[in-house]
């Protein structure tokens, strides 16, 4: 019944749908597999896609419960649902964004999936999101750019939008695992090329990286810290920069 109210119902009985779904997929994997088989991952993609506010919300949110298997993963694909994700990031309300950043980061964890999100053009509004209130949010958004950093194409693109610079900021604001995984995307981008290196280190990144290295309780975020700043110090002008700000000495701390 829920999947035929979400293929012709009106759009408040879609949305209405949509909800009673989400409660059915939260933290019970064999009624996401159900909800799967029955076929309600195409009129989900189409309700986020052009359903109110509050229907693209929880067609997103159930999305996301659903997106943590490898099947579900794929019949989103197939339901054109990763085009559908990158336009809910650009569009619409900030619960909606943080749902729709909460399916991207499952998908990244499969490289099948990482070109489809960069060729979608999602890594601008990912970066863009970088900002948003939500700490929940901004995890999934790290997360996702992490993940995409691991290919050259996802590197250049987020290098390509003024990535670099947006991911700085995080490691001064950021809450909780934020700048840790945001400093591991910043590894990626200094071992990528020397231009990377070079815009990390103008965009005065070498200091907060020493500061998260030096403050932080994460072994990761201290390892990913001072792995970036490693190969900054390849190029002379990092190693120059590293010791101007009087980074040596903190760096010989971390031994």
């Amino acid at each position: 019944p829920l999947a035929n109210l979400l293929r012709t119902g009106s759009e408040d009985a879609r949305t209405h749908a949509a909800a009673a779904l989400l409660n059915l997929s939260q933290g019970h994997a064999k009624h996401n597999d159900i909800i799967t088989k029955e076929g309600c991952v195409g009129p989900l993609v189409d309700l986020m896609r052009l359903g109110n506010i509050e229907g693209r919300e929880y067609a997103a949110a159930v999305l996301w419960q659903l997106s943590k298997s490898a099947k579900s993963q794929t019949a989103i694909s197939d339901a054109h649902g990763i085009p559908a994700l990158v336009e809910l990031l650009l569009q619409s309300s900030p619960l909606a964004q943080v749902n729709a950043a909460g399916v991207l980061a499952n998908f990244s964890h499969s490289n099948k999936f990482n070109a489809a999100i960069i060729n979608a053009g999602g890594v601008p509004p990912l970066l863009k999101l970088l900002s948003i209130e939500v700490l929940e949010g901004q995890m999934n958004v790290v997360t996702a750019l992490l993940n995409l950093s691991n290919a050259s194409q996802g590197r250049s693109a987020i290098r390509d939008v003024g990535g670099i610079g947006m991911l700085i900021a995080v490691l001064a604001s950021g809450k909780g695992e934020v700048p840790c995984l945001a400093a591991g995307v910043l590894q990626s981008l200094a071992n990528d090329s020397v231009q990377n290196k070079v815009s990390i280190v103008d965009s005065g990144g070498i200091k907060l990286l020493i500061n998260l290295a030096l403050t932080s309780s994460q072994a990761l975020a201290q390892e990913n810290a001072s792995g970036t700043l490693r190969s900054l110090c390849t190029s002379s002008k990092g190693l120059k920069k590293l010791v101007d700000v009087g980074g040596v000495k903190p760096m010989v701390t971390l031994l």
